[in-house]
């Protein structure tokens, strides 16, 4: 009950996040060029399996995130060496 009551109020806020970004776009041009993966939307279609390697797909937000995420993705290459890793920002 209380996951649905989330999407719903984050469905409903959606106009208003758009809003936002586009103010924040205004003043730093550069910040609108990904305002749709900010919701979960990417231009790149997910990648298909390829002989049925599985893909790992980790996204990281900031700088910090996208280095422990490369530490965590160095590690799961060596111990499993057949998966397929994909790391968004």
């Amino acid at each position: 009950m209380i996951r649905a009551l989330y999407s719903l109020a984050t469905w409903l806020a959606q106009p208003l996040l758009r809003r936002k970004l586009r103010r924040r776009g205004q003043a730093e041009p550069g910040y609108l060029l990904a305002v749709e993966e900010r919701f979960g939307h990417y231009a790149v279609a997910r990648p298909q399996p390829e002989g049925g390697a599985p893909l790992v797909w980790l996204h990281a937000v900031s700088l910090g995130e996208t280095r422990a995420a490369a530490i965590l993705l160095a590690e799961l290459r060596h111990l499993q060496p057949g998966l397929r890793l994909l790391l968004t920002h």
